[in-house]
């Protein structure tokens, strides 16, 4: 197995399909969506996605 420790500093404020910063959400907000790219998803699949994308 292999692990890395990754910041998971902002991961919620940054969109992983164009690495824009979002801006700060409610956490009363579930949704991801990127007015820079269009990207929407759900905000848990997307700062997971973040951290994919920092351990690579």
């Amino acid at each position: 197995m292999y692990f890395q420790k990754v910041s998971a500093h902002k991961t919620s404020q940054v969109c992983p399909n164009c690495l824009a910063e979002t801006g700060k959400k409610q956490l009363d907000e579930r949704t991801h969506s990127c007015s820079n790219c269009g990207y929407t998803t759900d905000r848990d699949v997307a700062a997971t996605q973040v951290v994919l994308i920092r351990a690579c």
